[in-house]
Parts: C-alpha cells; structure tokens; sequence
C-alpha cells in the first residue's frame, strides 16, 4: 500500500507541473472568452490554511487576489481550533469587498466545484487521478 501511495503522488505531482497555471487559465479566458452564463462559479482547492493560532478574526482570516476580470483567488486561514465554514468564508469575502460578487449559495444560482484526488478503478488495473 506504501509503494501504491508513493506511486499516486509522483502521478499526481507529475500532472501538476504539466497543469496550466491559474493565472494562465485566467489570461487564456480573457483571450478566448467562453460563454458566461448568471450566477457565480466557485471552484475548491486546496486554498484553506490551518494557522499554529487557536482563533483568527477579520481580515487576518481571508487573503483575496484579484487575478482577472471577473476572476478572484481567496484562500482562508483558520485556527486549529476552527471548523471550516463556507458561509463564514462567503461572509468575510462580503466583508472584505467582494459583497455582491461572491454571493452565498443560497441566494443566486452558484456553481461549486471542488478540486481533488480520487482513484479510478478499471479491469484489474488500478490508477489515480486528480480531478
């Protein structure tokens, strides 16, 4: 299982230098725009910090980047004491200057998507994939 691991993550850090950048992505959509539909898409990463510090408050919680028209990078820090929360995040991105631009949920048509590593099973043979 170690060598199967270890294997995994040599894959997935081999697709990741292949990857086109965010900011790449952001200038080719600038470039090629796709059609845009109403509501705010939000994708998941692995954009959430977990800081040595119990608690975090304001603006020490969110750092935001404005990297495109349109386009936004915001990665959350949290203390080690803390849960997670996307409506905290969403609030704090409102708080922080986002307001009407990252709306929450349950108030306009939103798109998440999160992105992560799974595996794909196939006819005895066994691979893994980052999606």
């Amino acid at each position: 299982m170690t060598t199967w691991k270890r294997g995994c993550e040599l894959v997935l850090e081999k697709l990741e230098r292949q990857a086109l950048s965010l900011q790449g992505f952001v200038d080719n959509i600038q470039i090629r725009q796709p059609l845009r539909v109403p509501g705010t898409a939000v994708f998941l990463s692995k954009s959430i910090k977990v800081k040595d510090e119990p608690w975090l408050t304001g603006e020490e919680r969110l750092k935001l980047l404005k990297i495109g028209e349109g386009f936004w990078q915001v990665v959350a820090h949290f203390g080690y004491q803390e849960t997670p929360s996307m409506k905290e995040i969403f609030q704090d991105c409102a708080r922080q200057g986002l307001k009407g631009r990252i709306p929450p949920p349950s108030s306009s048509p939103t798109s998440i998507s999160s992105a992560r590593t799974y595996r794909v099973w196939r006819a005895g043979v066994k691979s893994c994939s980052s999606g």
